[in-house]
């Protein structure tokens, strides 16, 4: 080849790689996300500067750095430059009194946008629990032999215009206690999921405090959680109450094998899920403090689950080894009461349209 040749070759190489850069830094540099801070309730302090609005990443082929701006005089902040990939979601969160204030769905740049306003809300603190109320209960009762698993996800509603950040309590250090969510006196091996915020509950003797902020809203915390109960004859009592008001109140028993008496709870239609039959029971507008009492009877073995070749001594109180097998089941079917409460609006929506 040519000296000549050899000089093209490598102009064109380098013009390519040029183009290329060029073509990266126009599609990979040129979003902006826009935004400004509001304070959500009514005769709040103005939002102005000095709140630190930090943009989280998700997605992508590689994992960004957070960044960080300060809002200007009139609660506005921008971030610039940023990369349009549509497969990357971006989530604007800010600090106010406390508390962590974001966004309810991430940010992409899709459709060839480059440029997203938002607008993040926050509220004053209070100490004042008054409008919190538990829009629902979902309850999943499993059978394995002589002990019952209960997975209990509740979803709590603020109706205020001020985030609930709790008060000082002597069961809970150092930190501010928000929602107390009691067990049941014959309750054993309680779990909490893994993927929980590492210290977010305190549990005590006869309960759960909640150490998380409820800010405003209709699904404005969730809180998930499984225990056992031990079964010596053919069924168990079950006593819940809660400090607020329960808006919905739903058991779900798994079938065949497991039914439900109770005088404040109405027996429904079956719902099936991830191949599973649950018989439905429902209450509604429970007052706040007020027990509701259920019975759990077991059917007949043909409907339970096998426990563990260790876990046949479950009758008797929980020891240390039990503790272990029953946390194995608790971690272990959390994510199954999870999706289950969340789809069963859905599957009974779908039942009543057919």
């Amino acid at each position: 080849m040519s000296a000549w040749w050899e000089r093209a070759l490598r102009s064109a190489v380098l013009l390519g790689a040029i183009l290329a850069m060029s073509l990266s830094v126009a599609a990979q540099g040129s979003g902006k996300i826009t935004g400004v801070v509001t304070n959500g309730t009514a005769g709040g302090s103005g939002v102005g500067s000095g709140l630190t609005v930090t943009l989280r990443t998700l997605g992508g082929e590689a994992g960004l750095e957070p960044l960080a701006t300060i809002t200007g005089t009139d609660g506005r902040f921008s971030f610039e430059a940023l990369d349009t990939n549509p497969s990357i979601e971006y989530w604007p969160e800010v600090g106010y009194q406390g508390v962590s204030y974001g966004v309810a769905q991430g940010l992409a740049f899709r459709d060839g946008t480059t440029e997203l306003p938002v607008s993040l809300a926050v509220y004053e603190a209070t100490e004042q629990d008054g409008s919190l109320r538990v829009e629902s209960v979902h309850i999943v009762a499993e059978s394995f032999e002589k002990v019952l698993r209960l997975s209990e996800v509740l979803v709590l509603a603020n109706s205020g215009d001020r985030t609930f950040v709790g008060r000082a309590h002597d069961e809970v250090d150092t930190r501010l206690a928000t929602v107390f969510i009691p067990l049941p006196t014959n309750a054993v091996g309680m779990a909490l999921p893994e993927n929980e915020p590492a210290g977010r509950f305190v549990q005590v003797e006869d309960g759960l405090w909640d150490t998380q902020p409820v800010r405003p809203g209709a699904n404005a915390s969730v809180v998930r959680f499984s225990y056992h109960l031990l079964v010596e004859g053919s069924s168990v009592l079950l006593e819940r109450q809660f400090p607020y008001p329960v808006s919905s109140f739903t058991v779900l028993a798994v079938q065949p094998g497991l039914a439900v008496r109770a005088d404040q709870l109405t027996a429904g239609e079956t719902v099936t899920f991830q191949d599973r039959e649950y018989q439905v029971y429902t209450a509604e507008g429970l007052p706040a403090d007020v027990p509701l009492g259920l019975e759990l009877v077991q059917g007949g073995v043909s409907g339970t689950f096998a426990m563990p070749p260790d876990g046949t001594t479950a009758a008797r109180p929980a020891g240390t080894g039990q503790q272990g097998i029953l946390r194995w089941l608790g971690i272990g079917l959390v994510v199954i009461a999870m999706g289950l409460a969340v789809a069963y609006p859905f599957l009974t929506r779908t039942r009543s349209e057919a």
